[in-house]
C-alpha cells in the first residue's frame, strides 16, 4: 500500500527550471514571430492603400471621360485674395467632384454647390457664401484614408490663420499634384505658362495637372500620361500644426495639394526647398523653429507612413510606389505635365 502511494506521489509537475525554460522558449518564439506579424499587417495596409489609389485613378479617368477634363482641386478658394476672377468664395474641392465616381453619389447629392463647403478665408478675399461647413464634409471616407496612418478623426481649426479654418472636417491621406504652384493663392490659368529653372539649369514649365478653378485635360499631358503624377499620399500630422492636415471636403490653404519647389543650385531658396522631397523631415532643411516637430514633413510634402516612399496615381490610372530617394529633378519632371523631358520607366 505504501509503495503504491509512494509511486503516485512521485508523479510531480514541471520543475521551476523546466518552467523557466518553457517560458524562455515561448518568449523567443513570440519575439521572432511579432516582427513577421507586423510586417504582414503593414503589407496588408500597403495593399489597401494602393487599392484606394487605384479607385481614385479610375474615378479620375471616369470623370475625364464624362467632362473631358480633370476636376479642379479647388473651386473659388477663400484663400485667393483677389476679386478679379470670382466675387465669392466656395471652398469646394476636387474630391467632392469625384464622389459620384467613387460610389458616393448619395453623399454628392447632399451638397449645395451654391454655398461654401468650408469657412476658410484669407483677409481681403472674396466673401464666403452661406454658413459653412456643409454637413457632408464631416463624413469619414475610408477610400480616402491610408490604413497605415493614425486613426481618423474630425478636425476643427481656428488657429494659425483664417485661410486654414475648417470645422468638423473629415481628413484625407491623398492630395492632388499641384506642381510648383500647387496652392490656392492663384488660379490655374494664371501660371499655366510660367517657367522655373531647375537645379540642373534647365528652364521648364512647372504646370501640374491640378489647380484652383482649373485642371488639365488628357491631351495636356504632353509628357505622357504614364510619366505624369496626378495624386499622391500625404500624412495627417505635419510639422508645426494640424492646421495643415489634408481634408477632403472643405477647401483651405494647405492639405489639398502636394508640391514640388525646385530652385537652381546656389539660389537663396535652393537649400530650403529640399523640404519638398518625399517624406522629407522639415527639420532637415535647417528652417524649422519647433524642434519637437522637426522630423515631421512640411505641409505641402508628399509623404506616407510606409517605409521608404509613398504611393502615387499616374495619368494613365495606374499606381506606383516611388522611393523617397528618387532623383529630385526626375521627381519634378513627374509632377509637371508639359516639361518636354523624357523620364522613361519609373
Amino acid at each position: 500500500m505504501s509503495g503504491r502511494q509512494s509511486s503516485r506521489h512521485s508523479k510531480t509537475g514541471f520543475t521551476l527550471i523546466e518552467l523557466l525554460v518553457v517560458i524562455a522558449i515561448v518568449a523567443t518564439l513570440v519575439a521572432l514571430l511579432l516582427p513577421a506579424v507586423q510586417r504582414a499587417r503593414e503589407s496588408a495596409r500597403r495593399t489597401q492603400c494602393k487599392s484606394n489609389l487605384k479607385q481614385i485613378g479610375l474615378a479620375l479617368q471616369n470623370y475625364h471621360d464624362t467632362h473631358s477634363i480633370f476636376p479642379p482641386a479647388l473651386i473659388n478658394s477663400g484663400d485667393y485674395a483677389n476679386t478679379n476672377f470670382y466675387s465669392f468664395s466656395l471652398n469646394h474641392t476636387g474630391w467632392t467632384m469625384l464622389l459620384p465616381h467613387l460610389d458616393q453619389a448619395p453623399l454628392y447629392g447632399q451638397f449645395d454647390f451654391d454655398i461654401a463647403s468650408g469657412p476658410s478665408q484669407r483677409a481681403a478675399a472674396p466673401p464666403v457664401i452661406g454658413a459653412p461647413p456643409q454637413v457632408p464634409t464631416s463624413t469619414i471616407l475610408n477610400m480616402l484614408l491610408c490604413p497605415s496612418d493614425e486613426s481618423p478623426r474630425l478636425y476643427t481649426s481656428n488657429g494659425k490663420a483664417s485661410e486654414y479654418r475648417v470645422t468638423n472636417a473629415a481628413p484625407s491621406n491623398y492630395v492632388f499634384a499641384g506642381g510648383r504652384n500647387g496652392e490656392d493663392a492663384q488660379i490655374y490659368s494664371v501660371y499655366a505658362n510660367l517657367r522655373v529653372v531647375l537645379p540642373n539649369g534647365l528652364s521648364v514649365r512647372y504646370l501640374s495637372a491640378f489647380g484652383n478653378n482649373g485642371a488639365a485635360r488628357m491631351v495636356d499631358l504632353t509628357d505622357g500620361a504614364s510619366n505624369t503624377i496626378l495624386v499622391g499620399e500625404s500624412v495627417k500630422t505635419h510639422s508645426y500644426t494640424n492646421d495643415w492636415t489634408p481634408i477632403w471636403g472643405q477647401g483651405k490653404h494647405a492639405g489639398i495639394y502636394g508640391r514640388v519647389v525646385a530652385e537652381p543650385v546656389g539660389s537663396v531658396n535652393y537649400f530650403n526647398n529640399q523640404r519638398y522631397r518625399i517624406n522629407e523631415p522639415y527639420g532637415s532643411t535647417g528652417a524649422v523653429t519647433n524642434p519637437a516637430n522637426a522630423q515631421l514633413p512640411y505641409a505641402w510634402v508628399f509623404s506616407s507612413k510606409h517605409a521608404g516612399g509613398a504611393h502615387f496615381v499616374k495619368g494613365d490610372g495606374s499606381v506606383v510606389f516611388l522611393s523617397q530617394n528618387i532623383d529630385w529633378i526626375i521627381f519634378n519632371y513627374l509632377n509637371y505635365i508639359a516639361d518636354n523631358q523624357v523620364v522613361g520607366e519609373f
